[in-house]
């Protein structure tokens, strides 16, 4: 169990190291908003795009060469990293991106081996529902401590430290495990499926990619429509495939469980809405509230550390209460925890921020492990490796997508919200407003900052930035509503069904 933790704990430490850092790489590097979204979406695509593939090579080859690939990858990955710092520009952006995909990779083998370590070590759903709160609550507190880590190397050493203490616990515990661990696997009626898995990767990669180039280039350029038509062939491809082939990486009969596609429906919104959010209460503070790195971390650690806590309590939550209604709870607390923070704005004291951040870490934390115990506790025990690694193929989806449409969302309302309020102060305002369609808006921001000029451009910049995150916190909370919606109509149907899924 510990060495489970200790691995999931390495699969999420680069998450908020990299988002904390945000800032640093672009001052550092010229990387503007779409550049950043890649630097979030690098690392949680390959989550995405190979869950399920090394949710399958454990089955088939064991669980603990896996876990310790895993970790060997993730590693390396840092250490990719690392050396991007040693370029400048893009160069050093693109790098950075190779590094973070790679370690990305090593996450996807770490989560499915971990949570079938765990499912090995103890087959009893009830204690096995309080493990995975404990693994939960360690993939959060990986968050936490990242945000901390990262501020603190970021306040003595360039950004590209920033992902070295992850390269020093991958080997950690690989070392651990390899030496601690025992063996298992689920070889019956598996075996490798190449075309799911490029398939999957296809229609992932592709949707993100179109996400992201709409955002920047525009929706009609050739790019996003490329990368969106992609996604939608890949997808489609994927589900035509897995429905035809005997031995499926992700069995669709897993979704005909009630249970299961609830949960699948709440962990891709919410991991949209928990990650997007992430994403730009990072930049908001940083950008509008000018706090530096440390500071950045002083507020994510409200949204973060209520998470590692309510998680925690989820675990002996599900110990009395369903996990189901553990997971509709959590749900409502996130949803209203996103409308609240409509109400802040450029006054807001940095503590009426922090609450209304921790309402929503606090639902976030009681969803994590509930949406994972009610989907991998609804099927047969040989199915549960393809049930774990298919609930966190999808979450991960959710988080990859998450960073890439908030930051197109808070572009394109901020930029139009700037624009309204920079000609309604003038010529200046308009001489700005042309300097920002050249340079973006970001970069002409901060050279006004530092020259202390023009104040009420500086205060355009911050209220148009200020009401696109209001929008997308509407939008949060929206997933997390309809996420509630789902879960409590699906369970209801369940219970007057009372259909039983035949494997």
């Amino acid at each position: 169990m510990l060495v489970a933790c200790l691995g999931a704990f390495a699969a999420y430490l680069p998450i908020t190291t990299a988002t904390v850092s945000l800032g640093a790489i672009s001052r550092a590097t010229g990387a503007d908003t779409s550049s950043l979204q890649w630097v979030t979406s690098a690392l949680v695509l390959p989550m995405a795009a190979f869950i399920l593939s090394f949710g399958l090579f454990g089955d088939l080859f064991g669980r603990k060469r896996i876990f310790v690939l895993g970790l060997l990858t993730c590693a390396l990955g840092g250490g990719v990293s690392v050396l991007a710092g040693a370029f400048s520009g893009p160069t050093a952006v693109h790098i950075l991106w190779a590094g973070l995909a790679i370690a990305g990779t090593g996450a996807a083998a770490l989560i499915p081996s971990t949570l079938a370590i765990i499912s090995h070590a103890e087959p009893d759903p009830r204690h096995r529902s309080h493990l995975i709160g404990a693994w939960a609550m360690s993939l959060v507190v990986a968050l936490v401590a990242g945000v901390y880590i990262g501020a603190g190397l970021l306040i003595v050493a360039p950004w590209k430290w920033v992902f070295a203490p992850a390269v020093v616990l991958a080997l950690l515990a690989a070392c651990l495990g390899w030496r601690l661990l025992e063996e298992s696997n689920a070889r019956e009626g598996r075996r490798i499926d190449w075309p799911g898995q490029l398939t999957a990767l296809a229609g992932m990669a592709g949707l993100v990619y179109g996400v992201i180039e709409g955002g920047s280039a525009g929706w009609g350029s050739a790019y996003a429509i490329a990368g969106l038509a992609i996604g939608a062939a890949g997808l489609t491809a994927f589900v035509a495939v897995e429905s035809r082939t005997p031995a499926p990486m992700l069995p669709l009969k897993l979704f005909r469980h009630p249970t299961f596609a609830a949960a699948s429906a709440a962990s891709v919104l919410a991991m949209f809405s928990f990650i997007g959010l992430a994403f730009l209460l990072s930049l908001y503070f940083g950008d509008v509230k000018e706090l530096d790195a440390l500071g950045v971390a002083d507020r994510l650690v409200a949204l973060f550390g209520a998470c590692a806590l309510a998680s925690r309590i989820a675990g002996h939550l599900m110990k009395r209460f369903d996990s189901r209604l553990v997971l509709l709870a959590g749900q409502v607390i996130a949803a209203l925890g996103c409308l609240s923070l409509v109400q802040i704005d450029f006054g807001t004291s940095l503590g009426g921020a922090d609450w209304r951040m921790a309402v929503v870490g606090a639902g976030m934390g009681l969803v994590l492990p509930s949406m994972t115990a009610s989907a991998v506790n609804s099927v047969p025990h040989h199915v549960v490796g393809a049930a774990s690694a298919g609930i966190n193929a999808i979450r991960q989806l959710g988080g990859a997508i998450g960073p890439a449409v908030f930051g197109v969302l808070l572009t394109t309302w901020a930029t139009s919200n700037l624009g309204r309020r920079l000609r309604q102060l003038g010529p200046a305002g308009q001489q700005v407003l042309t300097a920002v369609q050249r340079l973006g808006a970001t970069p002409v921001a901060r050279q006004l900052a530092a020259n202390h000029a023009h104040s009420p451009v500086l205060g355009a910049f911050s209220a148009s930035q200020t009401s696109a995150l209001h929008r997308c916190a509407l939008v949060a909370a929206t997933a997390y509503a309809l996420g509630a919606v789902i879960c409590t109509l699906t369970h209801a149907r369940q219970i007057r069904s009372a259909k039983k899924v035949t494997w």
